[in-house]
């Protein structure tokens, strides 16, 4: 099956009326035909409308329009190829196989889920690891929108999980969340919260671990694998993409801070993965139209030099940066205040304090 033949197939199993609804409400405006508030503009009357029988939308306020794919490239954001492999999974179309896609890439991603329900079933058990959550001020809401879990601290639960799932040790390895020494495969993760990493599509494809004890390095982050390039990914993106469109985003360091933020409100946070923003992460906040970037990054050194790091970008000169100068060490620490949240957007209401990629120096607070 070419790429044209699995487009007009999963046009046949797929209702572009059922795809839209799960955005907008919609009513009947006739046979096969459906009205609703077009979620591209602001507007009090309905003038976005839906032929089921021809498979099109169309917006006459700001004229947005076309069909399937168009929908959900405009309003995730994607581009076509994206939208077509999520479309894809949703139909159980098979796609062509692209040069350099990894052959094994559903069975990775089984893996990956496998590895996720054995984390959440050891949180659900562990008391110490959901009273180290609750330390943090983290809500069980919060806890299960992210996907928080935990990861034992014996050497071979998830193996054995994996194997009494038909998982080999060599796909645990290969999907990043199994080590290997000598010959002998064990858990990469030991004692640790787990916090499942999405690429742009919500699909997990790697998983960070935070030390419970005093293991070493206190973040452990799995290692790049085909599925997987933490320069491409964005923690919490996929939760803040609606936010993300209203043309404003704040980039943290810290998982727990963007989890924190979304908890006080921000839902417009992501967390970089590594020192600081990358070119390719910039691209997934300017293709859901984020024109303004707020760098909420740790008030210490290596926060700076992550932030300065930032604005090297090329893709930097397309945002406004703004620098948030931070009451605490870092933004997970004001959900542990009674007033985090109004103490953290305070700076903000100086809009003068603009940090532009010309200057690369942050104003004061």
């Amino acid at each position: 099956m070419d790429t044209a033949q699995a487009v007009e197939a999963i046009k046949r199993r797929l209702s572009l009326k059922e795809v839209v609804s799960r955005y907008v409400a919609l009513k009947p405006a006739g046979r096969g035909r459906w009205k609703g508030l077009c979620p591209f503009h602001q507007e009090k009357t309905p003038s976005f409308y839906v032929d089921e029988e021809k498979g099109l939308f169309h917006c006459f306020g700001c004229k947005a329009g076309g069909d399937l794919f168009a929908f959900v490239e405009r309003i995730e954001g994607l581009d076509f190829p994206a939208a077509l492999e999520r479309l894809a999974e949703e139909a159980g179309v098979e796609l062509p196989q692209k040069p350099g896609t990894p052959q094994n890439r559903k069975e990775l991603l089984e893996v990956l889920r496998l590895a996720q329900a054995y984390f959440q079933e050891a949180l659900a058990a562990s008391e110490e690891a959901k009273g180290y959550l609750q330390s943090r001020g983290l809500s069980e809401e919060s806890v299960a929108r992210f996907g928080l879990g935990y990861a034992p601290a014996k050497a071979d639960g998830l193996l054995t999980h994996l194997v009494r799932h038909g998982v080999s040790p060599e796909e645990g390895l290969k999907a990043g969340v199994l080590a290997e020494k000598e010959g002998r495969f064990f858990d990469r993760f030991r004692h640790r919260i787990t916090f499942p990493i999405k690429d742009h599509l919500g699909r997990i494809v790697a998983f960070t671990g935070r030390a419970l004890g005093e293991e070493t390095p206190k973040y452990l982050n799995s290692p790049e694998t085909p599925l997987f390039r933490k320069r491409e990914v964005l923690f919490a993106y996929p939760e803040a993409k609606a936010r993300l469109r209203e043309g404003r985003a704040i980039v943290v360091e810290g998982l727990f801070d963007a989890i924190a933020l979304h908890q006080m409100g921000f839902g417009e946070t992501v967390a970089v993965l590594g020192s600081g923003l990358s070119e390719e992460q910039a691209r997934l906040l300017k293709s859901q139209e984020v024109r303004e970037v707020y760098l909420a990054f740790d008030a210490d050194e290596a926060g700076q030099k992550a932030a300065l790091q930032s604005l090297d970008l090329e893709m930097a000169r397309q945002f406004l940066f703004y620098a948030v100068r931070l009451p605490v060490k870092d933004p997970g620490e004001l959900l542990l205040l009674e007033d985090g949240p109004a103490r953290f957007q305070k700076p903000w209401k100086r809009r003068s304090r603009r940090w532009s990629s010309a200057s690369r120096r942050p104003p004061r607070a």
